[in-house]
């Protein structure tokens, strides 16, 4: 049964209530157990580019938990006690606009249990990236704007957004596990950056910086060399004491995954010719990690079909912190944003039949890449994994 059209916008002072309710009730919820049943979250397509999100329980019961194909709701991420937040293209009172080239997507959010989303936040520019603190007690985003990108924190009691980094492109930001610190990589017009912010004072670090160009003068860029190169992605570890990012080159280069101590050098831990995509996820002991990345690809024209052909494969490696990186997927097929069960028996991922493909799959399979089962059959490309323990939501 289809739910009625309807979401709800609130006045700023509502609004602010409505997040300290919701903020510390998840601050209670994550002081408990991060194991048991559990429920992953995707985004599936609907009619034409429309995109609601679903979730598949234990047992592979799908459930919808945003149900209107008018919209597209995407970037999805889960507080620790089930409630929801996502961008979205929701208007109100929508009518036609033939002249229209864009959309502009505002943040969502939908207490667990309820059947209609509330936008709590609609800025000037564009707004991507909304996720929950770890604790619980902020949630935050990127806006962007037609000359810069800022990092903004939610908080509540505050009428206004917090502004935690302003710069010409926020690429990727990460919460540490204890919700004090964030990481962020971001550029400005000469160089690429990963900085820690400290959450208690915005006081920052940078831990990496390259140049987005070569010097004068230089010889053409190889994956060695420290420019040409911009961080496109970050992410914490579960104790905190290491980050992985993705480096990519802005030349014929390798989009190449490292992995960072806190104090100590970056370890490169992708294969030579492996061009890593966005989205890695760790283990609870932060020993172990799962990315994916592309093989032997290339593509071109091919006239007699008039279609781009792709050749090669995107496969799924786990590394080993202080090892090496272990394939777990075989032949020329896709399969993206590799995502660990609570449990960490199994892996949740998305899967085409070849590269290049506009319709996608979830599944799930065993830990070794054994025993893979579809969950379901049509998830948006664009679809984020999260696979949430359900035990903090009691």
């Amino acid at each position: 049964m289809t739910m009625p059209h309807r979401q709800t916008t609130f006045s700023k002072h509502s609004l602010r209530k409505l997040l300290i309710i919701i903020l510390c009730s998840a601050t209670v919820a994550c002081e408990k157990a991060s194991y048991g049943p559990s429920t992953l979250y995707f985004s599936a397509k609907t009619i034409g580019p429309s995109v609601n999100i679903y979730s598949a329980d234990s047992n592979d019961q799908i459930t919808k938990r945003t149900d209107d194909e008018r919209w597209r709701d995407l970037e999805l991420d889960v507080s620790v006690n089930g409630d929801l937040i996502f961008v979205s293209n929701r208007t109100e009172n929508p009518k036609i606009d033939m002249a229209k080239r864009t959309e502009n997507f505002d943040i969502f959010l939908q207490m667990k249990g309820q059947p209609f989303p509330t936008k709590i936040y609609e800025g000037p520019g564009l707004e991507v990236q909304p996720k929950f603190s770890p604790n619980g007690k902020i949630i935050s985003y990127v806006s962007r704007n037609s000359d810069n990108q800022q990092l903004s924190f939610l908080v509540p009691g505050r009428e206004e957004p917090l502004e935690v980094l302003s710069s010409k492109e926020v690429a990727s930001y990460a919460w540490s596990p204890d919700s004090t610190q964030v990481a962020i990589a971001y550029n400005d017009d000469t160089h690429s950056y990963i900085d820690v912010v400290q959450v208690a004072d915005l006081s920052s670090k940078t831990l990496q910086r390259t140049l987005l160009e070569s010097p004068a003068d230089s010889a053409p860029a190889t994956d060695a060399d420290n420019y040409q190169k911009q961080f496109a992605y970050v992410s914490w570890s579960p104790a905190a004491d290491k980050i992985a990012f993705i480096r990519h080159p802005r030349h014929r280069g390798t989009r190449q995954l490292w992995v960072m101590p806190l104090e100590g050098e970056p370890q490169l831990v992708s294969p030579p010719d492996a061009q890593v995509q966005d989205s890695v996820s760790w283990n609870s002991a932060g020993d172990h990690l799962l990315y994916s990345a592309l093989l032997g690809y290339k593509f071109y024209w091919d006239e007699a079909s008039q279609r781009k052909i792709y050749e090669g494969g995107m496969h799924i490696f786990e590394y080993q912190v202080g090892g090496t990186s272990k394939q777990l997927t075989k032949h020329d097929h896709m399969f993206k944003n590799p995502t660990y069960s609570p449990d960490e028996k199994q892996i949740a991922y998305l899967y085409a039949e070849e590269l290049g493909a506009r319709e996608y799959q979830l599944f799930r399979m065993a830990r070794d890449g054994s025993n893979p089962v579809e969950v379901f059959n049509d998830v948006s490309p664009m679809s984020s994994l999260i696979w949430h323990s359900n035990l903090g939501e009691e």
